[in-house]
């Protein structure tokens, strides 16, 4: 098959080939170019008490007061906006998808942003991948329970019926690397000056999405656990 072009090593010593049948991406930073800055709306927050360390999403989540809710979530889709006004996709995205489409891997997203990201993203591509249709699956932060719980990587390998080890989780932050590695799947950084600290939880890294195709047809990719 194809797909078999696509595969990573488990266990080095052993050198045991594992075939990739899917991936799955993060949104923004990952498909996009990272433009949130995420200490600006934490600052914006702060009379809600959330901390440097919350997790935002979750903090809105659970707050009690429905008009503190309601203002938290205005605060956030603001936020949001100001970052869409700076939108670019990440480089080599479309040839990316042009590699994986040509060999049959299944594709998808997962965010914990919005629709209208999404909308954004899909826009900007090239023309024949702006239905949206390229990827299976795009989950939005109204999948519940959202990153870095696994949820969202294991609904879909359960709908594509493959085993999460056969897919590649691919994302610039912990949440990320967290949701990946909770599912069992492969898990990927993608390198920005940002996310250094996330490096070692991650099986691999890379610096540019071309570069993960590379890695993924050249065996240089190793999962160890």
């Amino acid at each position: 098959m194809a797909c078999n072009r696509f595969t990573y090593v488990l266990n080095g010593s052993l050198r045991k080939m594992v075939p990739i049948f899917g991936v799955i991406f993060d949104l923004d930073g990952t498909l996009t170019v990272p433009v949130l800055n995420f200490a600006i709306l934490r600052e914006r927050l702060k009379r809600f008490n959330v901390s440097h360390t919350d997790d935002i999403l979750a903090s809105v989540e659970k707050r009690e007061s429905a008009a503190e809710k309601q203002e938290m979530l205005r605060i956030l889709e603001e936020f949001e906006a100001e970052g869409r006004e700076k939108f670019a996709l990440q480089p080599g995205v479309d040839e990316m998808l042009e590699k994986f489409y040509e060999n049959q891997i299944k594709l998808a997203i997962v965010t914990r942003n919005d629709h209208k990201a999404v909308e954004l993203f899909l826009k900007h591509l090239k023309p024949r991948f702006q239905d949206g249709k390229i990827f299976s699956h795009i989950l939005t932060r109204d999948f519940k329970p959202i990153k870095p719980d696994p949820a969202p990587v294991l609904h879909i390998c359960n709908q594509w019926k493959i085993e999460c080890c056969n897919t590649v989780v691919v994302g610039d932050h912990r949440h990320d690397i967290e949701s990946g590695k909770a599912a069992g799947a492969v898990t990927v950084l993608l390198n920005n000056p940002a996310n250094t600290k996330f490096k070692e939880n991650a099986d691999h890294n890379v610096d540019t999405l071309m570069e993960l195709v590379n890695d993924l047809q050249s065996e240089r990719i190793v999962k160890t656990s």
